[in-house]
């Protein structure tokens, strides 16, 4: 796992004497750098990075009052040259341009003290993905960790800041950009979100997302930030309020979502399986964005679950020996028994129950929510998805761009690009009696409501 760059504890005086008088200083001549530099009339580009520079200084000045900056024996007041401070400054410029992206986020025991509304002891890594890898071939990179694997910066170590901070700085830096009339570094306002079911064909969808417009389309597909931030409070936000993870996911989707090219402009997202258990964060963080909710026929999907070398290593059924408590409830519910109890078949089928159930409360209370089914994908996505929902222009180009993406097999990596084929009728056939029961007891009921929803707007 990739080291961070991160800044250690200084606790000497002198230093603290320093910093707090360059914080005043930073503070203090802000709003004045940027009156000057409208009446003297600079380039853009160069008020740009006398932006970015102070900005920086800004911020490598709180991380060190922050007790972060790198220890060293004895500091002189005069510490403008420490070369500590001088590599943080440059490392929050890369930052704040948009050259460096979020890529992890990890919360400290700080965490449970947030008060309500926001949250602290969060730190963000970031390195620079490659994005164009992506772009030219979502199939071979179709989940984030290919993108970052594909990422020779992101194999090194990551630069490491407190996020909240770096995402106040971040959105008030924007703001001065978006004054000036420049174009790059530019935060996206989130487009869509896809949650899903799982092996359902939301990487199809995703993929289609990017390969549609790689030009003027970023999509994560089930990056680790965003998955952490919704499901930072707990299943059941046992461990601190919604409004807290909400907090957390919305200054994770705006760095996410920051980029230093002037082309793009639409951000989508796929949240991983399990978040769908949590998006009542999500929509907390953003009531008024569409989102999608992807689904498949119960003995298909149980079918891809478990067709794995030894039954009890399948994704499914990884949390058997300790079940949550939304699957606890469930089995009560359904059969009386205790879900540790229940063979792998049927475990896994209550696992997926949780999931839809969730979906199916969020789209029940959601205007902005829309269940697709599997059946319907790709043709779905260019008639209805994208141009009525997540209301984005799909030409004939786009179409076209869609249907070749749709031809290969989503997961094609270490170039093993293979043609797509629907084996629906086959994952039928080849079901067991064990699947299909299991099936029929945990996850038609909420199948069979998704279907409602999804026919009451409308989509056949």
């Amino acid at each position: 796992m990739a080291g961070r760059r991160s800044v250690k504890e200084n606790n000497g005086k002198g230093a603290r004497r320093t910093l707090s008088r360059k914080i005043g200083t930073v503070i203090g001549s802000f709003s004045i750098l940027i009156g000057a530099l409208h009446f003297m009339g600079w380039g853009s580009s160069r008020r740009r990075g006398s932006l970015i520079r102070k900005a920086a200084h800004d911020a490598a000045a709180h991380n060190a009052m922050r007790k972060e900056v790198p220890h060293r024996s004895r500091l002189d007041d005069d510490d403008d040259e420490d070369p500590d401070n001088d590599k943080l400054t440059k490392q929050t410029e890369l930052i704040l341009s948009g050259a460096l992206n979020l890529v992890e986020i990890n919360l400290s025991s700080e965490f449970r003290s947030s008060t309500k509304g926001t949250y602290q002891g969060v730190t963000g890594g970031f390195c620079q993905l490659n994005f164009a890898a992506h772009k030219n071939d979502p199939s071979k990179y179709p989940m984030f960790r290919d993108l970052v694997a594909a990422s020779p910066d992101c194999q090194k170590s990551h630069v490491t800041l407190d996020l909240k901070y770096i995402a106040e700085l971040a959105r008030e830096f924007d703001a001065e950009m978006t004054e000036l009339g420049t174009k790059v570094p530019h935060a996206m306002e989130p487009t869509g979100f896809v949650f899903h079911e799982s092996r359902c064909g939301s990487t199809l969808v995703a993929n289609s997302l990017i390969g549609m417009d790689p030009k003027h389309h970023r999509v994560y597909s089930e990056s680790a930030p965003p998955l952490q931030a919704l499901t930072a409070c707990g299943e059941d936000y046992q461990s601190c309020d919604v409004e807290i993870a909400a907090d957390l996911f919305r200054d994770v989707v705006y760095l996410m979502g920051r980029t230093n090219d002037a082309e793009e402009s639409n951000l989508f997202f796929k949240i991983q399986s399990a978040g769908s258990k949590n998006i009542a964060t999500f929509q907390t963080a953003f009531p008024h964005t569409p989102w999608i909710f992807v689904y498949r026929e119960p003995v298909q999907v149980m079918m891809s679950q478990l067709r794995v070398a030894r039954i009890e290593q399948a994704n499914c059924v990884r949390s058997r020996r300790s079940p949550p408590k939304r699957i606890k409830s469930l089995v009560q519910k359904i059969i009386r028994e205790h879900a540790s109890d229940l063979d792998y078949e049927d475990y896994c089928a209550a696992h997926l129950a949780v999931i839809c159930e969730s979906a199916v409360k969020a789209l029940q209370t959601s205007a902005n929510g829309l269940a697709v089914n599997y059946n319907t994908l790709p043709d779905i996505l260019a008639t209805t998805v994208l141009p009525k929902h997540f209301h984005v222009n799909v030409g004939d180009v786009e179409k076209r761009n869609i249907e070749t993406v749709s031809q290969q097999y989503s997961k094609g990596r270490d170039n093993k690009k293979t043609e797509w084929k629907d084996d629906s009728e086959k994952k039928d056939a080849g079901a067991s009696e064990e699947i299909k029961t299991a099936s029929a007891t945990f996850l038609q009921s909420s199948y069979d409501l998704l279907e409602e929803l999804r026919q009451s707007h409308g989509i056949s």
